[in-house]
């Protein structure tokens, strides 16, 4: 293979630079192409032109899969690198493809989990939903009101994001975000779980 690699640089780099300095018959250009293409074929693995995107999502799921005994150990730093290592994967691999063939797809994916989509709140519209709750239950006395020393939030924040400088409104809408990413890890956890039973009883001879 390296020695055909080697025949490959050799033909571009002698051939290429006559074509742009003098006039070649356009035949014995396309001849050296489709023989550079089928060189090509010849060196390149088929999977290695695959454009379907299987593969990036074993890869993001077994990623994803692998936090669960990074959080189970304790090891808060390599479940952290681990998750930035999924999303590094789905933003500049299916991603990007689905923005050049599916434009509105990778939108979608993009806001599934933060903003949410038509009829699917996201995280953000939760936290959202707990915070102004939670501030007009106090401001109706159903609720204590406990200030946050020292923090100061501007009135937008509270606006846009449902954010209030209570001890009462941080806390349980930690609370909601604790719930909602643990559920997603629990049902992903039983996911995995009912998996391997189905896999083991389809394929007895690989248990």
């Amino acid at each position: 293979m390296g020695r055909m690699l080697l025949t490959l640089i050799g033909c571009c780099v002698i051939v290429f630079p006559i074509t742009a300095q003098s006039e070649v018959d356009l035949t014995i250009v396309q001849a050296t192409v489709n023989e550079l293409n089928a060189l090509l074929t010849t060196l390149i693995p088929p999977e290695w032109t695959s454009t379907g995107g299987a593969s990036d999502i074993d890869v993001i799921s077994s990623i994803l899969n692998g936090i669960i005994p990074f959080v189970a150990a304790g090891d808060y730093s390599a479940a952290e690198s681990a998750r930035l290592e999924a999303y590094a994967m789905l933003e500049l691999g299916i991603e990007q493809r689905l923005r050049g063939f599916a434009p509105e797809m990778a939108v979608e994916i993009e806001s599934l989990f933060w903003q949410g989509t038509e009829g699917t709140p996201g995280l953000s519209v939760l936290l959202a939903m707990v915070g102004n709750t939670v501030h007009v239950m106090q401001s109706v006395g159903w609720l204590p009101i406990t200030p946050i020393q020292g923090v100061y939030l501007p009135f937008w924040v509270g606006q846009w994001f449902g954010v209030f400088a209570t001890w009462q409104g941080i806390i349980l809408q930690v609370i909601a975000g604790v719930f909602v990413i643990g559920s997603y890890f629990l049902a992903e956890q039983n996911k995995v779980s009912r998996r391997v039973p189905r896999e083991a009883k389809q394929n007895p001879s690989a248990v």
